[in-house]
């Protein structure tokens, strides 16, 4: 707050175990700036932690950041557009979940913002913060090797040692289970004891496995079934492009399950919890990783209620919509399955468990 009265300007980063009150912390810094009058930019790197925000949105909407950025990349926003305008006037921008995001990302935006500020000051001198758990999620590198991965971070950017860290301590999720407390600090700081290749041994209850999407929706398929009431199964339909359209049975593509796209066969029952699978509406709480609980399974719509973020409770509509498979799967085509944008979400894999 120092920083914002006396627009010394300034980068922080708030380092916290889930629980900790990061999310917390941010709402009470959002209020306060806009308290005085002055604006502050909500954003968070995946769409979950966005909708826990009031008005956030994820960093990519925020900053116009380059889908495959490189060490030169700028965001492409113009000095004259709204996105330059709100930014200019900022009094204080928070990022969540940054340990999340590629180092590329936030050197495209040092240099966009230095550009816009028209100095060289870290970030343009604008007051940032950037938050989340280094224990958590880490950039996504594709088949990438260790140091790969560890080059992605952002501790490894050159402008990380203008950032100043600050650490919240107290857990408030856990005060009531300070076992799971301990161990999850343990295992974070790397005191967990190890055998051969840094594996960890978890306790016999806590499974044994990876969360991939197949072992969530084997899950999630036993527990739909012990639900009571009449099942509705919906069936996806798949495509390939015309030059490709004879080179493959619809039954093959119809088996294909890849991340991010709804399941061929959609099996339902009302008051099941759903997952929605891609961004449609996030300012109004729909975003890839919303749970839904659902209400009614109509042929053409699903009746849902929002049961995360600030629109909780809200009812909406959901329709069949063409999802494509993301490039990064190595399909030798591009899919395109038209379905409900949802699966059922008993079980979820850890990513999609952030927040």
């Amino acid at each position: 707050m120092d920083a914002v009265i006396s627009k010394t300007g300034g980068a922080f980063f708030v380092d916290g175990l889930g629980g900790t009150g990061k999310t917390f912390l941010y709402r009470a810094l959002l209020a306060t700036v806009k308290g005085r009058g002055e604006i502050g930019v909500p954003t968070a790197t995946s769409g979950i932690a966005a909708t826990l925000l009031h008005q956030g949105r994820t960093s990519h909407s925020t900053f116009q950041l380059p889908l495959q950025p490189d060490n030169n990349s700028t965001c492409s926003f113009t000095k004259r557009s709204k996105t330059a305008t709100l930014l200019k006037h900022s009094s204080i921008i928070i990022w969540d979940e940054a340990p999340m995001t590629h180092r590329y990302h936030f050197e495209a935006v040092d240099r966009s913002l230095k550009d816009l500020m028209e100095n060289d000051l870290p970030f343009g001198g604008k007051i940032i913060v950037f938050g989340g758990d280094f224990r958590q999620v880490l950039p996504v590198v594709r088949n990438g090797t260790r140091a790969q991965m560890i080059d992605a971070s952002f501790v490894k950017s050159p402008i990380w040692r203008h950032v100043s860290i600050l650490h919240l301590r107290e857990n408030m999720r856990t005060r009531d289970d300070s076992a799971f407390a301990t161990r999850l600090l343990s295992i974070g700081n790397g005191d967990e004891p190890t055998v051969s290749d840094h594996t960890i041994k978890l306790p016999n209850h806590m499974g044994h496995h990876h969360t991939l999407n197949e072992d969530a929706d084997k899950i999630n398929d036993k527990v739909v079934e012990k639900f009571l009431g009449e099942g509705k199964t919906y069936y996806s339909i798949d495509s390939v492009p015309e030059d490709r359209r004879n080179l493959y049975q619809q039954e093959f593509l119809n088996s294909i399950s890849a991340s991010g796209l709804p399941p061929h066969a959609l099996t339902l029952k009302p008051r099941v919890p759903l997952m929605l699978l891609r961004n449609i509406d996030p300012k109004n709480g729909l975003c890839n990783g919303t749970r839904l609980l659902c209400r009614g399974l109509k042929d053409h719509f699903i009746d849902a209620e929002i049961l995360t973020g600030h629109s909780r409770g809200s009812r909406v509509f959901l329709p069949r919509i063409p999802l494509k498979s993301a490039e990064d799967i190595k399909l030798p085509f591009e899919l395109v399955r038209k379905q409900f944008p949802v699966k059922v979400s008993f079980a979820l894999t850890i990513n999609k468990s952030q927040g």
